[in-house]
């Protein structure tokens, strides 16, 4: 079954490049992520479970829905005005503007300050032969290691909601900012490689680097398609991307083998990083569906309530409605440890299917795909037909989102429901001026 949905989704993909041109238009990306995550989870290597017929057929209708709202968004009529033309109407070349590269360079000291006192207390513990994998799970608050604050109190907030959502609007940023003007701004990418590695040491993660990556891509595309330009890569471009890519790829194998992970079994790693999403998917609806709960929309959109109730939390004399500390216990609980396989277990990456289904079950699936394939569809359209680059850093937020498919629901990450919240009320205070 993994083979079939795997084909009809590389047909999908295929029809909508011949329309669209670029790799990473929402349907294109989506649907050759996903084709890839089916193909290799269906080969089963390394003892990995087979999957249920009823969890592909889930994974199928949510694809479709994706499509479909993806669709529509690019279907929504764009305001044009005075300042907003037509890519073919540019001119060749583009520059940001002098407050953004500003504004840049001040969340990138930001970031910096405030990961300063954590990235020390992860250095001297590096220096004591503490492994990453160890100071990542400090960092989840998992473990308690001494020396280490990086999980605790307004520290905690700092390193997992503040930083992250500032970091989310500046390497974008920065990126855009490099490729329009790769001569006079190099040190933008080089303080966006800095401040990765300086990530991957505080969190052990290794997600950031795939990110740039995608963003890197994502962006010089829209660029090109922007100024009318054809998608060749000279000596100079192909020189940075190979660059990129190398500092990404050996990033993440220094980070892999700083969190114990043998050479020989790196490929297995990285193999059920990519697909073994899928089968924890499998196990997880088979728990869930012998709970006989649903969440009605707090699981999915958990990022948006946890940051409501948190606020709000002093008014309930410091404890929350039961309804909703229900859904803490019954579902999210995506971080336990399951077996997907006879030597193989994970935790963490259940995909967004398990917490729409969570929700309202296959309507949830449709409804929640639908939305969120509608904005991704309409931002793209922004990105791709509108002179504003900012446009053009929100696409590259939403391609992350897709990405991050393979692990969740966008919108149960904090940082992302801020994100949305700041798109919202940028686009309100639009419409008033």
């Amino acid at each position: 079954m993994g083979y079939i949905i795997s084909s009809v989704l590389i047909i999908i993909a295929f029809i909508d490049y011949r329309k669209e041109r670029s790799f990473g238009a929402p349907i294109v990306f989506f649907c050759l992520l996903w084709a890839l995550i089916c193909f290799f989870a269906s080969l089963r290597l390394f003892t990995l479970y087979e999957v249920r017929v009823t969890t592909w057929f889930i994974i199928l209708i949510g694809s479709f829905s994706f499509v479909g709202g993806s669709v529509f968004g690019r279907k929504i009529k764009i305001k044009y005005n005075d300042d907003t033309v037509l890519a073919n109407q540019l001119d060749d070349v583009i520059l940001v503007s002098p407050k953004l590269v500003k504004l840049f360079y001040i969340m990138m000291i930001v970031l910096f300050l405030l990961s300063f006192h954590t990235l020390i207390e992860c250095v001297k513990l590096l220096s004591q032969n503490v492994s990453i994998s160890l100071i990542r799970a400090a960092s989840d608050g998992d473990i308690t290691l001494s020396g280490f604050t990086g999980s605790s109190g307004f520290r905690y907030y700092i390193n997992s909601v503040i930083s992250p959502t500032i970091k989310l609007f500046a390497v974008p940023l920065g990126i855009l900012i490099f490729l329009t003007d790769m001569r006079k701004q190099k040190k933008a990418i080089i303080l966006v490689l800095l401040y990765e590695i300086v990530c991957a040491l505080i969190s052990g993660g290794r997600f950031a680097f795939a990110y740039l990556v995608i963003e890197f891509f994502v962006c010089y595309e829209l660029i090109h398609q922007k100024i009318n330009l054809s998608f060749k890569l000279n000596k100079k471009m192909k020189k940075i991307l190979f660059s990129i890519g190398a500092v990404a790829i050996a990033a993440i194998v220094i980070v892999s083998n700083s969190r114990a992970i043998k050479a020989d079994e790196f490929l297995e790693h990285m193999y059920i990083y990519f697909c073994g999403d899928v089968v924890l998917l499998d196990q997880k609806l088979m728990i869930f569906t012998n709970s006989n709960f649903y969440a009605y929309g707090f699981a999915s959109f958990y990022g948006f309530w946890s940051l409501f109730f948190t606020v709000l939390s002093p008014v309930f004399g410091g404890s929350l409605p039961q309804f909703w500390n229900d859904v803490v216990n019954n579902v999210m609980n995506g971080q336990n440890t399951l077996q997907i396989g006879s030597s193989i277990s994970m935790n963490a990456f259940v995909t967004p299917y398990y917490y729409l289904y969570a929700d309202f079950g296959v309507i949830g699936i449709v409804l929640g795909m639908f939305f969120f394939g509608a904005l991704c569809g309409y931002v793209y359209k922004k990105a791709k037909f509108q002179n504003d680059l900012t446009g053009i850093i929100w696409y590259m937020i939403f391609s992350q989102m897709i990405f991050k498919t393979l692990h969740t629901y966008p919108f149960v990450s904090q940082v992302y429901a801020l994100a949305i919240v700041v798109f919202m009320l940028r686009k309100v205070s639009l419409r008033r001026r």
